[in-house]
């Protein structure tokens, strides 16, 4: 897999953010977090669907996304 470009690894870490293992979507809000600028906006709506009250997440997942969403909305890099 060819993960040479920055918008390869975005679209690759999105769609492990949307997958149905937690591990896989726990590093994807990792990687998210960590490469927040310019922020990939289609996982910064996935991560606030996901904090709704009806979403089915747990809440050791809830709080690592509200982490995640606090440090992109805070990144200068």
């Amino acid at each position: 897999m060819d993960l040479s470009d920055r918008d390869r690894r975005n679209l690759y870490y999105f769609l492990k953010g949307d997958s149905e293992n937690q591990g896989d979507r726990l590093r994807a809000y990792d990687y998210f977090s960590e490469h927040c600028r310019p922020v990939f906006r289609p996982m910064m709506e996935l991560m606030q669907e996901r904090l709704a009250p009806r979403s089915g997440i747990g809440p050791i997942e809830k709080d690592k996304i509200k982490q995640a969403v606090e440090r992109i909305q805070s990144c200068s890099s």
